[in-house]
């Protein structure tokens, strides 16, 4: 193995380590996410949901925008990523950008879950990604990956919003999976904002204005948070990678 080979194995250690900021990711998959679980609300086989989602309205009427649930941590942790099941995804969806926020509701119990208390703090805000082909999404876990820049603490409110960017997705829904009355979370409710189109943005009317925010107690969205992977186990598998490069540079 050449100098100039070792060099760059060690760089990307050292980058995956680091994990620099990037922007947001989105992927899929048909099983429920695992490993590095911080808190969830799910099960294996959700339902298909028939009138809970997110969208931009086309006309100038307060609708669901945003769409998510309130959440606690039972230990301080780095969220990774936030995913959520996706039952339907309309056509007039497809390519559309997409957001997610993250915010902090302040102390546990703090009043509504809603920043119109006071208590609320934008953690992170990040757009811009188009969001998949129907085909592609339906009956999915759909992951939005923020890469780790977010530090969650015991003794918080925590509350996810997911929307389309302004103008997009032409008041169409697309439907997440929703657990309702008996069988809801027990830290944290349903959350969603709504909003009129035209004199908002995805930045603007979630953060410059702190009114429109709303919770339900009956019904939870499904999903799962995540952390960022422990150091110490990727610099296990980075140099168990290493070895096996020399062992193989070792043999005859």
């Amino acid at each position: 193995m050449s100098r100039i080979a070792m060099t760059g194995l060690v760089v990307v250690l050292a980058m995956g380590l680091g994990r620099a900021q990037a922007a947001l990711v989105l992927t899929t998959s048909d099983s429920k996410p695992t490993g590095n679980v911080i808190e969830e609300f799910s099960n294996d086989a959700p339902s298909r949901p028939t009138s809970y989602g997110f969208r931009f309205p086309s006309g100038n009427a307060a609708k669901n925008e945003q769409l998510g649930n309130t959440f606690q941590v039972g230990a301080a942790a780095v969220a990774d990523s936030i995913s959520v099941w996706v039952g339907d995804s309309p056509t007039s969806a497809d390519g559309k950008k997409v957001y997610i926020e993250l915010w902090d509701l302040g102390a546990t119990d703090s009043v509504d879950y809603s920043p119109d208390d006071g208590t609320g703090n934008l953690l992170i805000s990040k757009s811009g990604t188009s969001w998949f082909t129907s085909t592609d999404v339906i009956d999915k876990w759909v992951t939005f990956d923020f890469d780790g820049t977010v530090a969650l603490s015991t003794g918080r409110e925590y509350g996810f919003l997911i929307g389309f960017d302004e103008g997009q997705a032409d008041d169409e829904r697309v439907m997440l999976a929703v657990q309702r009355d008996g069988t809801t979370y027990a830290n944290g409710r349903y959350w969603f904002r709504e909003g009129n189109d035209g004199a908002n943005s995805a930045a603007g009317y979630s953060v410059a204005d702190g009114a429109g925010f709303s919770t339900e107690t009956d019904r939870d969205v499904l999903f799962v948070v995540q952390a960022v992977p422990e150091p110490a186990s990727m610099l296990v598998l980075g140099l168990g990678g290493l070895g096996m490069l020399l062992k193989r540079r070792r043999r005859p």
